[in-house]
């Protein structure tokens, strides 16, 4: 199987709730889980990072859906490459907290 792994940053709108976090999450672990693919969320209160990893088809499927997602503005693809493993194998959705470290990279 051909795996992808894209990353991409975008900028909460005011449509973005304090509890979207949660829902994003409980959502993105059920349909990844389905799609067998696997990344991660980050988010500091005003920018996401994820990353999403799976086949070329079931990556690009929900990008496309997040992309138009009305919660968020400016998706910009950072990578977008095939891989030879997942980095993230055990995790559908995993969630990165705000914390300093985090705050430095974005």
């Amino acid at each position: 199987m051909d795996l992808v792994r894209l990353i991409y940053t975008s900028t909460i709108t005011e449509k973005f709730e304090v509890d979207d976090i949660a829902r994003i999450l409980k959502v993105a672990r059920v349909k990844n889980k389905a799609l067998n693919v696997t990344g991660l969320l980050s988010f500091n209160r005003q920018f996401f990072l994820q990353c999403l990893e799976g086949t070329r088809q079931d990556v690009n499927q929900i990008y496309h859906k997040i992309a138009t997602d009305p919660r968020h503005k400016k998706p910009e693809i950072i990578d977008y490459q095939e891989i030879p493993h997942r980095e993230f194998d055990g995790w559908n959705m995993g969630y990165l907290q705000n914390t300093e470290s985090l705050r430095e990279l974005f």
